[in-house]
């Protein structure tokens, strides 16, 4: 008996010991402990009398009857159902939970009750099947395992089940719910349900769409790393969207397109990114069936195996369009919306994509964008760094910068790869194609982004040129979602700012909340009045623009030319003065030039403005990571005025440490160390704070993808136990690449000295690495464990050493993006450390401690007002002049870059240091 039959039966006998407990050993506890005195329950002087707890013993142990009788006829229902092969199984209404706990527990438990050995048919080696367009990589591992294929004959996809498979992951793969093996057993009838044979055909009714011919089954969780390869063309399905009509539900949807309404979970994974709850669904909505079967739509809509595996990330950003939603009130981008127009449904593209359909990885990119041109991406992504970095310059110690997660964090992933992809991209403004690579500094706060004429070319337009009035001719819908999209040019692109920007009406309101100083809100009226009265002012002469308004409404408004003559421009739906004629989504026209319009939908506009608003906070939380002292304040310390950023040239610090350069404290102690069993070999280490590598691998590494094989292991050890489509998802590569990577990794990984793999196959569908495989951050987590600010000198110092360089120093562009929050938390972790070991150090005066722990601390966070206050402290106290007015320097020069005020006691610090004392506040 193999390892894997051996835990199927340890399972089977834990369940078979509960079942045996729940059904006889209930009873007989009620009996012995339980008391059901009739005449102390109805006695009325019973309850009017205190009670010694008999009432509620009595209480207690009539709940406990009823719970058994209830639980013991879903056993007996489910033993029906398995006797007769589901010929009469039973349902009971209102029990369908605890029906399904009792159908679990019952078929694990038959696995102790059968024999040890198979033969109902030979167990033969099951024959790997190949894509339909592209065989396995020269590097690639496959396991064998389940071997999918279509009934020919009927309409049901029929799976041959593997060495692992069971009835019930079957089912839960398939289906999306264990408790579903009843629908299997009944169409199989005469199968063992017992045990399945490998090699034996399983039909699967209502899976027949699960996932289309040539595709991997990474749209709905099939690990194809682990779990195999699918079937041959000429037996796929058609993919095509339905309109979901008013009174329309998922069973009877299925009924209607798959001929079983009890196939709905089906339907419901295939559109997990529409559908969030089952039982609620919106007309409008736009769903994924599969149409009838067709080689020429097989082969029509099947690209090779590289598109239609790509694993599309939009799920999380952009997830089906509602293009009027109020982003205030939204209440989030992951949130299915009801549609109000069929412009505002998901497209069926959308719909393909998120079901993991054929899609390359620039597609990837550009679905997940949801319409934000590459360009202007890149400029958000921008901003938002810059925004970072003068939230960690400004960090107190102990203090934490506002943590960016959920829809936002993935907002920024498409961002910063975008600002990766389209940096050096030619432009078009003003009609001309310009082959210079586009800077924010050649650009005016007034130049929007208006759409590209192809994925590198961005249609730039400077609103000074419009003569007052730039008008969006299109649908209600469509030009709301433009004027938008400009929008997001005026107030957040690294360029813009200086220009009052005036958003009218509730559905522009969100433009206040991206951080942006120069945006304020006002009501239509009150404009339309405001410029009303400075036309009667018109001088005829045209001064710079220094006030935008933006209306998704159409406005009163007076001549264009006077607008203009004072200093204003309009952008809102018309057609006077300069036109963006907007056909639909894919289709724009400004002064009779072609371009695809820039629309961005409403659940990227959410995230990113989520996203913007985050990093515009000044405020901080207390760091998980640092324990308050006795005394010291938990609240959050006063906030600093930050002024407008701009993107930020790389920093001059340097970004590595000397291997030997070691900090070891000048009084001996103790430093906390991992246990490491005696005569055991060192397992892999990944090092991440510093240059990436692997250390302590026993395989050989691998000729090509090393770095990727690199970010997928620190993946895997931030995610134990995901699944694969989520790890395609989150590094947004083709599934065909994350399984030759993993394979790669795992190669290199090699096995420990019992024969076992640190990256073993993951036969449930999820990828984790051995106990054993940890890293260098986990390793300095542990050692400050119990709180940065109340570990021993020793721990902290050892924490230090670890400390290579800046965290993930060589990582490449394009890559890593996953881990920027985990890189962040670990420049301000690594920060308070050196602060803490100097401020010790400084105590019992050893000054060449201190110095060397901030110099460490530097390395990982060259741009910090805090450390930098330290050195030049230190500087001080050695009367080190030169060293004092350098970093006095370096410091002032950080601050103006960044566009940060040096708080108050900085300042204090450097008047006393410069000048010899703090100048007087109050006289």
């Amino acid at each position: 008996m193999n390892i894997t039959s051996l835990r199927a039966r340890m399972r089977g006998l834990a369940a078979f010991v509960a079942l045996i407990v729940l059904v006889f050993g209930s009873p007989a506890a009620l009996v012995a402990w339980g008391r059901l005195d009739a005449t102390t329950m109805v006695r009325p002087s019973g309850w009017l009398t205190p009670d010694d707890g008999t009432i509620f013993l009595g209480i207690a142990t009539i709940i406990g009857w009823l719970a058994w009788a209830v639980f013991t006829v879903c056993v007996v229902a489910e033993v029906v159902g398995l006797a007769t092969s589901q010929r009469h199984h039973i349902t009971l209404p209102a029990l369908s939970t605890v029906q399904g706990i009792a159908a679990g527990l019952l078929v694990a438990s038959l696995t102790v009750l059968s024999p040890l050995t198979r033969s109902t048919v030979p167990a033969t080696p099951v024959p790997i099947v190949a894509t339909a367009t592209a065989a396995p990589q020269p590097e690639e591992e496959v396991p064998a395992s389940t071997e999918v294929q279509s009934a020919p004959d009927e309409d049901a996809m029929t799976v041959t089940v593997g060495p692992h498979d069971d009835l019930w992951t079957i089912a839960e793969t398939w289906y999306g719910d264990g408790t579903s093996w009843r629908r299997i057993a009944a169409a199989n009838p005469g199968i063992d349900v017992e045990h399945l044979a490998v090699g034996q055909e399983l039909a699967l009714p209502g899976a027949t769409i699960t996932v289309p011919s040539g595709h991997t089954g990474a749209g709905r969780g099939l690990d194809t790393d682990e779990v195999g390869r699918l079937t041959p063309p000429g037996h796929g399905r058609e993919i095509r969207t339905i309109t979901v009509e008013e009174g329309d539900t998922l069973s009877g949807l299925a009924q209607t397109w798959l001929g079983d309404a009890s196939a709905w979970p089906t339907l419901w994974h295939l559109n997990e990114g529409i559908i969030t709850d089952p039982d609620h669904i919106e007309p409008g909505w736009q769903l994924v069936v599969s149409g009838p079967d067709s080689e020429s739509a097989t082969s029509a809509s099947t690209p090779d195996m590289d598109d239609a595996a790509t694993i599309t990330p939009q799920k999380a950003v952009a997830d089906h369009v509602d293009e009027t939603a109020d982003v205030d009130t939204a209440p989030s981008a992951l949130q299915p919306e009801a549609p109000d127009a069929e412009a505002n449904t998901p497209q069926p593209e959308e719909a393909m994509a998120s079901a993991g359909v054929g899609h390359d990885p620039a597609e990837i990119l550009r679905t997940g964008l949801a319409g934000l041109s590459l360009f202007l991406a890149g400029g958000l992504a921008g901003t938002v760094t810059a925004r970072r970095h003068q939230q960690l310059f400004t960090r107190p110690v102990g203090r934490r910068i506002p943590p960016v997660s959920g829809p936002p964090r993935r907002a920024k992933q498409m961002l910063d790869t975008a600002a990766d992809h389209g940096e050096q991209s030619p432009s078009r403004k003003d009609d001309t194609v310009s082959t210079e690579p586009v800077s924010a500094d050649t650009l005016t706060p007034t130049t929007v982004v208006l759409g590209t004429t192809d994925p590198h070319t961005p249609v730039l337009l400077d609103l000074a040129d419009a003569g007052g009035l730039l008008g969006i001719d299109a649908s209600e819908t469509m030009a709301s979602a433009m004027v938008a999209s400009i929008s997001l040019s005026l107030v957040a692109a690294p360029w813009s700012g200086g220009i009052d920007i005036v958003a009218v009406g509730d559905d522009l309101a969100w433009l206040a909340r991206t951080g942006s100083d120069d945006v304020q809100c006002a009501d239509a009226d009150e404009v339309v009045e405001g410029l009303a009265d400075l036309a009667d002012g018109y001088t005829g002469q045209h001064p710079s623009i220094t006030r935008v308004v933006v209306s998704s409404h159409q406005l009163d408004l007076p001549d264009p030319s006077s607008v203009a003559a004072a200093g204003i421009v309009v952008v809102m739906p018309s057609t006077r003065g300069r036109t963006v004629v907007v056909t639909d989504s894919d289709h724009a026209e400004l002064d009779g030039e072609a371009f695809t319009p820039q629309i961005v939908t409403a659940p990227m506009r959410r995230a990113v403005v989520e996203l913007l608003e985050t990093t515009a906070r000044t405020d901080t939380e207390p760091a998980p990571w640092w324990e308050p002292r006795r005394g010291e304040e938990a609240s959050s310390p006063p906030t600093r005025v930050t002024q407008p950023c701009a993107v930020l040239p790389p920093s001059d610090a340097h970004t590595t440490v000397e291997e030997d350069h070691v900090l070891t404290p000048t009084a001996p102690s103790d430093v906390a160390q991992l246990p490491v069993p005696v005569g055991a070999t060192p397992s892999p280490v990944l090092r991440i704070l510093g240059p990436v590598d692997l250390v302590g691998a026993r395989g050989n590494p691998p000729t090509k993808a090393r770095r990727q094989c690199l970010e997928y292991c620190a993946w895997l050890l931030r995610h134990p136990g995901a699944r694969s489509v989520q790890m395609a998802d989150a590094l947004m590569v083709a599934e065909p690449t994350r399984r030759s990577n993993v394979s790669r990794l795992r190669r290199w990984l090699g096995t420990d000295d019992d024969g076992r793999a640190y990256l073993p196959e993951g036969y449930d569908g999820c990828l984790r690495l051995a106990e054993v495989v940890s890293s260098d951050w986990e390793r300095l987590e542990l050692l400050v464990a119990g709180g940065v600010s109340t570990a021993p000198l020793a721990n902290l110092v050892a924490a230090l050493d670890l400390v290579r360089g800046a965290p993930l120093a060589d990582a490449a562009p394009g890559q890593w993006h996953w881990a920027e929050e985990w890189r962040i938390d670990m420049i301000q972790m690594i920060r308070d450390i050196g602060v803490e070991v100097a401020r010790r150090a400084m105590e019992t005066r050893d000054v060449e401690l201190a110095s060397r722990a901030l110099a460490r601390a530097t390395v990982a966070c060259p741009e910090d007002e805090v450390l930098l206050v330290a050195r030049i402290k230190l500087a001080d106290e050695l009367d080190d002049r030169g060293e004092v007015e350098r970093l006095v320097y370096v410091l002032s020069r950080q601050a103006r870059r960044l566009g940060v005020d040096l708080s108050e006691e900085t300042i204090s610090v450097l008047q006393e240091v410069m000048e010899g004392h703090v100048r007087a506040r109050v006289v």
